[in-house]
């Protein structure tokens, strides 16, 4: 079986040419020209070796090495660094982050195939992985591919179980779509709900009704991960605290609001509403509205005979009053 080789370089035009020279070699190769895309190929293809340039975009050379060759399940892939950053402090520095080999550009054809070789024949395929995956009350043996959860043992068939060791491996990390389908089913990028139905399925094993929860979250267009999920009571507390919160500040922002250097608040529009009401009350006994003494009207005063502008009023004899 052929050999893979993960070339990743920001030139394309040199990354083709490499991989073609690879190519001609008998090897098998993939081109990536990010720091992004390089990492991802990197646990979806598995390569036996990786010959990384350093100024890449998005993420660069330096951070794709610390990455590989602090996981367990990808450090053992070689890394020949190709870069044209030469000096000293350089190469010390890569070969520090766990580079396998250093070489500077511009570089001669046959000696960069020469180190391919002496990589791929050093390199000893995949090291002895982690027998035992434990987090928190979580726990995986992958000898005896039996898993427990906060001291109680899960029934899984071997399908799940495949699928929780992968996402396990790489615990808070996401696992693509495409990478489940190639390592558990043989399959490549194709349209089928197959991981979406045993997903389904793991999900509900998992869990048990106490918190926090052992989840693994479907990323839409990304993949899955496996991480532990806060419980529902905290995260609606939070929503709500967030949520109170916020609505407060808005309405300090909307009630108070400056108007010729004055800052009007709510105080002020009661004191006016007040003044625009005064002389007014409510009966506390039967609700009705009264008037105040300052405006209730004045009592009748007895009439008074003789007084200017009284018409005397006669009888039917024609006799006044």
């Amino acid at each position: 079986m052929a050999q893979k080789i993960l070339v990743v370089d920001d030139e394309e035009s040199l990354a083709q040419f490499v991989c073609r020279a690879l190519r001609q070699q008998g090897y098998k190769t993939v081109c990536a020209y990010d720091g992004d895309n390089a990492l991802s190929l990197v646990y979806e293809e598995m390569p036996d070796l990786v010959i990384l340039d350093l100024m890449l975009p998005l993420m660069d050379g330096w951070e794709i090495c610390r990455r590989v060759k602090s996981d367990e399940e990808t450090r053992h892939i070689p890394i020949l660094m190709l870069t044209a950053r030469s000096s000293a402090e350089d190469v010390v520095q890569g070969l520090d982050l766990g580079a396998d080999d250093y070489m500077r550009k511009p570089f001669p054809l046959d000696e960069l195939l020469a180190r391919v070789r002496v990589l791929l024949r050093r390199s000893q395929g995949p090291a002895d992985t982690k027998k035992v995956i434990e987090d928190r009350d979580f726990k995986l043996d992958t000898a005896e591919k039996e898993v427990w959860l906060r001291g109680s043992i899960i029934d899984l068939s071997p399908t799940e179980y495949s699928i929780l060791e992968v996402l396990a491996r790489r615990m808070g990390h996401t696992v693509s779509r495409d990478e489940l389908l190639r390592k558990i089913w043989g399959l490549g990028s194709c349209d089928t709900r197959t991981v979406d139905v045993h997903m389904s399925r793991l999900r509900r094993k998992l869990d048990d009704g106490k918190k926090p929860t052992l989840s693994a979250q479907t990323l839409r267009g990304r993949g899955y991960r496996l991480t532990w999920a806060a419980g529902e009571y905290d995260v609606r507390n939070a929503f709500a605290r967030n949520e109170k919160e916020n609505s407060a500040a808005d309405d300090i922002r909307r009630l108070r609001h400056r108007r010729g250097g004055v800052v009007y608040s709510l105080q002020r529009a009661a004191r006016q509403r007040r003044r625009r009401r005064a002389g007014h009350a409510r009966s506390l006994s039967d609700g009705r509205r009264i008037r105040c003494a300052a405006r209730r009207p004045c009592r009748a005063r007895p009439r008074r005979e003789g007084m200017a502008g009284d018409v005397p009023r006669r009888t039917h004899d024609g006799d006044s009053l």
